[in-house]
């Protein structure tokens, strides 16, 4: 869980919205009060290597979250790994710096 952090933002999977090398403000304390819900834009792990990725989620279901980045020719989200569950999200995306 990331009470407050920044990052930077490596690539392009999130133009136009995100660009390579955006600085974002990413806080875990919104899911404190709320479940994470679709349109939100996280901070999560792949669940493949456990990198830090920036998605949005397109789908929620009971204890399952369906993501994809805002340009899907150059994302590699939910369609190639499937759905992450609530340990993977460490964050909403809350500004672009």
């Amino acid at each position: 869980m990331i009470i407050l952090g920044i990052f930077r933002v490596s690539g392009n999977s999130m133009r136009p919205n995100l660009k390579n090398n955006d600085l974002i403000l990413v806080s875990a304390i919104p899911y404190v009060f709320h479940s994470p819900k679709e349109e939100d834009i996280i901070l999560a792990l792949d669940p493949r290597d456990k990198r830090k990725i920036v998605k949005r989620i397109i789908h929620v279901s009971i204890d399952a979250y369906i993501i994809q980045g805002d340009n899907p020719e150059e994302s590699t989200d939910s369609r190639i790994f499937g759905t992450i569950t609530n340990v993977s999200i460490l964050g909403k995306v809350l500004w672009k710096l």
